[in-house]
């Protein structure tokens, strides 16, 4: 139930398809989330314990993954991707909060902080301002990921709905 895991599962439906839509997904999963999970890791064993091992190379490989997609289909993320992954983003974390409430663990870190320090840790330690400025966090960092791509477009003299519409599907 972490959002790493259905970055995982989003990043293999892409692979295997080539869909654009579940790139885009993985794209701001993959590189937003999953690469702060590489960069502040919250393991309670190291290496070289199997466990640590498989997330290095299970979180690596998401982020792989992406690359090689955008290298390969010559992606980008669109304006459009950025809303939708928003929208799944939530759709993640209503049901991963349920699912906290109701077990008991902390899925997505969406009850308390994760132990080791990370950009999480700078957030209220109360849970409703806590959730609130995690979504926060999270727009403001998909924002970050896609910012390039728009700078491009404006240098381009592009606007977002045009760029959309010449590049269209893989």
């Amino acid at each position: 139930m972490q959002l790493c895991d259905w970055a995982m599962v989003v990043i293999i439906v892409a692979l295997w398809t080539g869909n654009r839509r579940w790139l885009e997904i993985a794209y701001f999963w993959g590189i937003g989330g999953t690469l702060q999970a590489v960069l502040t890791p919250n393991l309670q064993f190291g290496f070289p314990d199997l466990r640590f091992v498989s997330f290095f190379v299970a979180h690596s490989g998401i982020i792989i993954g992406v690359v090689f997609l955008m290298l390969i289909y010559g992606f980008r993320p669109r304006l459009i991707s950025l809303l939708h992954t928003i929208a799944w983003t939530e759709i993640y974390f209503v049901i991963a909060f349920t699912v906290d409430l109701f077990t008991g663990e902390d899925y997505g870190f969406l009850l308390h902080k994760p132990e080791a320090a990370s950009l999480l840790s700078f957030l209220s330690d109360s849970r409703v301002p806590y959730l609130i400025e995690f979504h926060l966090l999270a727009w403001i960092f998909f924002g970050v990921l896609y910012a390039p791509f728009a700078i491009v477009d404006l240098v381009r003299g592009k606007s977002p709905g045009k760029a959309q519409k010449q590049e269209g599907n893989l």
